[in-house]
């Protein structure tokens, strides 16, 4: 009698790898149903804009290419404005550079290391609106969409929250448009931009230094920005660094307006609680002009004459 031949077990190696595949198929429907869930779950949840003002600059060596997006993002409205600039579009730079085309703007202060604090505002002149924070992104010649601007978000690891809520905008919330030359920007800032930051906390501008003007000079920037400046002041005989100084009280309530002043200078700002200059000069926060200013803006007045 013959015996027939039993088929042979599969090897230990096959069958690991077949109950490896079950595992991860079994896991991975796990995991996209909770992803589903989470997905609707937050969905429902409302969340509201803040008030900033993101810059988008072309990571490229040929500045006559690519874009400068400036999105600017209306935490009062609900709204987000998305204006694209030739990156070739020249400006005077901060500190006495001259004029610049846009998209050389950025690696000319690499080059001479300066600071994020500096190239803040930099841009904050540039614009003559706030610019709270900047990112470099590839070229992309093409029309800006909502999926392409979502996708610039989400590659900066701290925008991940405004790329959902901008997802959440309908067509009415959510605007794009082109600018071509400088005039067409100042009907814009006169138009969709402006709005108040904080309607609570009201800003006083001191200028600390012996250059005129300086005071007027940050004041119209930050006023654009939607920042109520109650006061513009000389004071060399208060002899103080550049600064803020904000009660106690106030410094949670007037967060957002300091970063704003924070982005209009192009140094680090110290920042103090002080229950006398507020009442001093009748505002909740004070923005003293001191010296290192002086020395940055002196070099335009210089150029100027």
């Amino acid at each position: 009698m013959v015996r027939k031949k039993q088929p042979s077990p599969p090897p230990k190696f096959f069958s690991f790898i077949v109950n490896f595949l079950r595992i991860f198929l079994v896991g991975g429907a796990i995991l996209s149903g909770l992803l589903v869930v989470v997905f609707l779950f937050i969905s429902q949840i409302e969340t509201k804009l803040s008030t900033q003002n993101i810059l988008f600059i072309p990571n490229s060596k040929d500045v006559s290419e690519g874009q400068i997006i400036l999105a600017s993002v209306n935490g009062n409205s609900q709204k987000v404005f998305v204006y694209q600039f030739p990156a070739s579009l020249k400006s005077e730079v901060l500190g006495g550079y001259g004029e610049y085309p846009l998209g050389s703007v950025l690696p000319l202060l690499k080059i001479d290391h300066k600071d994020n604090y500096f190239a803040l505002a930099a841009f904050s002149g540039i614009f003559q609106h706030s610019v709270t924070s900047f990112y470099e992104h590839p070229i992309d010649s093409e029309q800006l969409s909502k999926a392409k601007l979502i996708g610039l978000l989400l590659k900066q690891r701290s925008t991940w929250s405004l790329a959902w809520q901008i997802y959440k905008l309908d067509g009415t919330s959510l605007s794009f448009k082109r600018v071509e030359n400088w005039e067409e920007w100042g009907k814009a800032l006169s138009g969709q931009l402006v709005g108040s930051i904080n309607d609570h906390c009201s800003v006083a501008v001191v200028n600390t230094t012996k250059i005129n003007g300086l005071a007027t000079k940050l004041s119209n920037v930050l006023e654009k920005s939607g920042v109520e400046v109650v006061r513009t002041t000389d004071s060399i005989w208060d002899q103080s660094a550049t600064a803020i100084y904000y009660a106690d009280e106030s410094a949670l309530e007037c967060e957002s307006v300091i970063n704003v002043i924070q982005s209009v200078s192009p140094v680090k700002l110290i920042k103090n609680t002080d229950e006398v200059k507020p009442t001093q000069y009748r505002a909740k926060v004070v923005f003293f002009i001191g010296n290192e200013l002086a020395e940055i803006f002196g070099k335009e007045s210089t150029k100027a004459d």
